[in-house]
């Protein structure tokens, strides 16, 4: 499981992982809660694993999320 390094220090990233989060959650209402808390933890995850990668990169906070988010794709895919 990711460390969440990026909850330290960078609230406009974690916003924006947050609202991505929501949005997919959404798409996934009529799942299983147990299943549903899963894959939104999985996700959760292989975001922020995502986001410290570009931010070990030298990418800006903000630009990292917003990067990494657009690699997972949209939510309602």
């Amino acid at each position: 499981m990711a460390g969440h390094h990026l909850t330290a220090g960078h609230t406009g990233s974690t916003s924006a992982v947050e609202r991505y989060l929501t949005q997919l959650a959404a798409q996934l209402l009529p799942g299983p809660r147990a299943a549903r808390t899963r894959v939104l933890t999985e996700i959760r995850d292989g975001l922020t694993e995502t986001i410290d990668a570009h931010l070990a990169d030298g990418v800006p906070p903000d630009a990292a999320a917003a990067t990494a988010i657009s690699e997972f794709g949209d939510p309602a895919t």
